[in-house]
């Protein structure tokens, strides 16, 4: 999954107090197939669902789901209730909730100084000192409204060649 990729490499760059820019390409930034199938049964429990999302500071999950709570929505810690009781911890949802919170953290990501959203899809991607990436369809930048055209030329820039963490000894 792109999101929870994306996820991962910038909480590494918190981690490490690394300067660096991620490169996000996706075609739509809608959360994929998952969309369609939001009335059928996860194959996790909440618990681990909660879990896997809570253990990525940058997603601001809990943040997000209280948000949501707090509109009179229906969520994932929602589902755990406040007293964590076993019964909820092994209880199971719908994917249209995970799919709720993967659309906010999608949010959350592009709103990262450090992501570049980017839409479009990698058509080859080739190692060498520095990655080299072909894309599909043009690029255009999937952060908030107000960039101007120098922001997006710069992230054009960025597809041509990127350098992931530095260094080939940090790529992860």
């Amino acid at each position: 999954c792109g999101i929870i990729a994306t996820a991962l490499l910038v909480d590494h760059l918190e981690r490490s107090k690394a300067d660096g820019k991620i490169a996000w390409i996706d075609p739509s930034f809608k959360v994929g197939n998952l969309v369609r199938w939001r009335e059928v049964q996860a194959n996790s429990s909440v618990q681990v669902i909660c879990s896997s999302f809570s253990s990525l500071p940058s997603l601001r999950f809990r943040g997000d789901q209280r948000v949501r709570i707090d509109r009179g929505m229906r969520t994932l810690i929602g589902l755990l209730g406040e007293d964590d009781d076993a019964a909820a911890k092994k209880s199971w949802c719908e994917l249209g909730l995970v799919v709720d919170a993967l659309e906010d953290a999608t949010l959350q990501l592009l709103r990262d100084d450090r992501v570049i959203g980017v839409r479009g899809e990698v058509a080859k991607l080739t190692k060498g000192a520095v990655w080299a990436v072909e894309h599909s369809l043009p690029p255009s930048s999937c952060k908030a409204d107000g960039e101007d055209e120098e922001d997006q030329e710069s992230q054009r820039g960025l597809l041509a060649s990127i350098r992931l963490l530095g260094s080939d000894e940090d790529a992860v």
